[in-house]
């Protein structure tokens, strides 16, 4: 049996009424369905490839060093995927075109190599004319405290740290230590979820009285101050 096939045009100029109306969004997208599964399929190729690269950074360390001469200090920013303390035996032999230089490493963050490319172009105007590298900078005191204090949260975030966080809950839990928040403090937040209190406690918020919320929700009295010493 074969008949007339109907075009989206046609169908959307005569019979479109047909449509369950929470469905409208989807039919009228039904024409760039193609386009966009294409786009859907470049957007995926391109989020696999950077989380590739994100692995890949996350294996080195960005370090952040002090230069120290007779006259002046210096900055260096850089990453490496060895130690920074091998690093920084290169870096000692690099600088010697400064003069006398004791170098100290003020910040290491390992999972945020990405950030030096970064940094290079934000604070460009300080670069050292030092040969051929790019990473040696001459910064104002200002700048350098924002620098300091930015550095300073990356370390709190660094997957060395959380990495060792993680290895220490897991090492509680193996020895049979109980890990995360307190039983009774996990019991309260089970208690404040409840629909229930949930409502007592949008009227809490709204500033109501305890005897009010009892006449709206029928709540008992006890239940109400329950929730509301819960909330303290």
């Amino acid at each position: 049996m074969t008949g007339h096939v109907m075009n989206f045009e046609q169908f959307k100029q005569r019979d479109y009424h047909l449509i369950p109306k929470p469905l409208y969004w989807a039919f009228y997208r039904l024409p760039d369905y193609h386009k966009q599964r294409k786009a859907l399929n470049q957007i995926r190729a391109d989020i696999t490839s950077f989380l590739e690269e994100q692995e890949r950074f996350q294996q080195f360390t960005l370090y952040f060093l002090e230069l120290r001469t007779d006259s002046h200090i210096y900055h260096k920013i850089g990453i490496t995927g060895r130690t920074v303390k091998e690093r920084v035996a290169e870096v000692e032999q690099d600088a010697r075109k400064l003069g006398s230089v004791q170098i100290a490493v003020k910040h290491q963050v390992k999972g945020y190599a990405f950030l030096e490319t970064f940094f290079k172009h934000k604070y460009a105007d300080y670069q050292l004319e030092f040969g051929q590298y790019t990473e040696y900078f001459d910064l104002p005191a200002d700048i350098l405290k924002g620098i300091e204090e930015d550095l300073n949260r990356l370390e709190y975030l660094s997957l060395d740290r959380i990495g060792k966080i993680k290895a220490g809950m897991q090492k509680a839990k193996e020895q049979g230590k109980h890990v995360g928040r307190p039983a009774e403090q996990e019991k309260t937040q089970e208690f404040l979820q409840k629909p229930k209190s949930q409502e007592i406690l949008t009227l809490l918020q709204q500033g109501f009285a305890l005897r009010e919320i009892e006449r709206q929700t029928g709540y008992a009295i006890n239940t109400i101050r329950k929730v509301k010493n819960a909330m303290q």
